[in-house]
């Protein structure tokens, strides 16, 4: 799943490859096909999947209409970690990898 973070035009989103759910299991145990909890989200196709996340959603705001998309209720910030990409060839030192707790 892409979000678009800046203007029409520019190159500017972040690429959500998985999430740790916190609710919504059996709606996504559903969607998924009884797979494992462990395989529900951790991948691009998978995490759209369980969300029920279609070309259709493409273009809608994260926080409007009826795909809604919201950080976690607390007062802490994320602790966000850097790490090397995965699957590449080139570049593989660069951190460009985050990872959100």
């Amino acid at each position: 799943m892409n979000v678009v973070t800046g203007d029409a035009g520019r190159g500017e989103a972040v690429l959500i490859r998985a999430i740790q759910p916190n609710h919504g299991w059996e709606r996504m145990r559903q969607r998924r096909g009884n797979r494992p909890d462990t395989e529900l989200t951790n991948g691009p196709a998978k995490l759209c999947q369980a969300l029920g996340i279609s070309g259709q959603d493409s273009g809608k705001a994260l926080n409007q209409g009826d795909f809604l998309l919201l950080p976690p209720k607390t007062n802490k910030p994320p602790r966000v970690t850097a790490t090397e990409r995965i699957g590449i060839k080139h570049d593989t030192h660069r951190l460009w990898r985050f990872i959100a707790t």
